[in-house]
């Protein structure tokens, strides 16, 4: 996102500054603050692959989610990535979409 800038040649373009950037980030990111799963040993998310979605270690951290007062931010959030996000497996939300 450009910020557009006003000169006295007029209406310029330029590169959106590394502040505005983070402190961006920062208020649509202040979510992860309110995670059930803040706080707990971050490999209970980031099981191995190998695991079916009904091991004890997936289903633990499904349980964390689903008390989770922001699990559909984290859901959205989780962009195909590794990893247990808002109460779903990388195989579910593949499979959801």
């Amino acid at each position: 996102m450009a910020i557009v800038r006003r000169s006295r040649r007029g209406i310029t373009n330029s590169v959106e500054p590394y502040w505005m950037r983070v402190f961006r980030w920062t208020i649509e990111e202040q979510w992860r603050e309110e995670a059930a799963c803040k706080g707990q040993p971050i490999d209970l998310f980031f099981p191995p692959s190998s695991l079916k979605n009904d091991h004890p270690l997936i289903l633990e951290a499904k349980a964390i989610c689903h008390r989770c007062p922001v699990s559909k931010q984290c859901l959205e959030a989780s962009d195909g990535q590794f990893g247990i996000w808002g109460g779903k497996t990388q195989s579910e939300r593949r499979n959801d979409a």
